[in-house]
């Protein structure tokens, strides 16, 4: 499964991430470097181009219905679905901090035989699962209340219509944010293929039902195929996570006490963060 490129905006929180990611997400990491073999320049090129040609893929299934909307309809309903995207695919940002980090990490498990790496990857995949289950329920809980709340006093009553469309992409954003990390662990253990694979199915279709509905349900029908479209794709994430790794338990999707606890216990490194960005800030002046 592929999603969107991603803007420049996910990299301070994909960085800080990397830095502080968790114990449990750096459990069993081998500490070793590449072999620097000729051939690995080879391999990692016809690994690397099948995600590129998936994200491709999914950057045309994102973009394109904002043509055809702007063609069909007009430039008022092409802001106010900008609006509406860009609102909820705020939801994205943790996520894809996360599969960032999650991506290397089980890269690296994977390249180690053992049933222990095989279970301390299990465990990783798992944790980052609930976490990003927790996490994405929580934003849409907030940008659902920031549609309802905050579209017509920040961008005017114009804008209204962006309210009603935000709330038709906001389940379909929810499922790809945790698409997203089914994809890293994907793609991490070795299957980019399954990407391209996605794209293959979800484009054409998307297309489709962009060229049908968007002329006569204008605005409303882009916002309903481009749920559908993130469904589709958190679909067969799932299918593929299930060929990947053998089974998907319902209980991957559902976060305990042991995530509660960790968020907790992340809150102290978020403060400490904040105060040496506002430290280096000063120092700058």
């Amino acid at each position: 499964m592929a999603w969107p490129a991603r803007s420049s905006r996910s990299r301070p929180a994909t960085c800080w991430a990397a830095r502080r990611r968790p114990g449990w997400l750096a459990r069993g990491l081998p500490d070793r470097a590449g072999d620097g073999h000729p051939q690995q320049l080879r391999r990692a090129a016809a690994f690397g181009v099948k995600g590129y040609a998936a994200n491709a893929l999914a950057f045309l299934n994102f973009r394109l219905d904002l043509f055809i909307l702007s063609a069909a309809v007009g430039a008022a309903a092409v802001g106010h679905l900008s609006v509406a995207v860009a609102v909820t695919t705020l939801m994205w940002l943790l996520p894809q901090a996360l599969s960032d980090v999650l991506f290397p990490r089980i890269a690296a498990l994977s390249a180690v035989e053992g049933r222990d790496s095989e279970e301390v990857r299990a465990f990783v995949e798992a944790k980052s699962l609930r976490h990003a289950v927790l996490v994405i329920a929580c934003g849409t809980v907030v940008l659902a209340g920031a549609l309802l709340f905050l579209v017509v006093p920040v961008f005017t009553e114009k804008f209204r219509p962006a309210i009603e469309l935000g709330l038709i992409l906001l389940p379909g954003v929810a499922l790809l944010g945790v698409g997203q990390i089914l994809s890293a662990t994907i793609v991490g253990r070795g299957k980019p293929i399954y990407s391209l694979y996605s794209a293959l199915i979800v484009t054409p279709l998307t297309v489709a039902l962009y060229l049908v509905l968007v002329p006569s349900l204008g605005a409303q029908g882009a916002a309903l195929v481009k749920s559908a479209s993130f469904t589709l794709s958190f679909a067969l994430g799932v299918f593929f996570y299930r060929r990947v790794t053998g089974s998907v338990a319902l209980s991957l999707f559902v976060p305990t006490r042991d995530e509660l606890r960790d968020l907790r216990a992340l809150a102290p490194q978020i403060r400490a963060w904040a105060a040496g960005v506002r430290r280096r800030r000063v120092a700058r002046r």
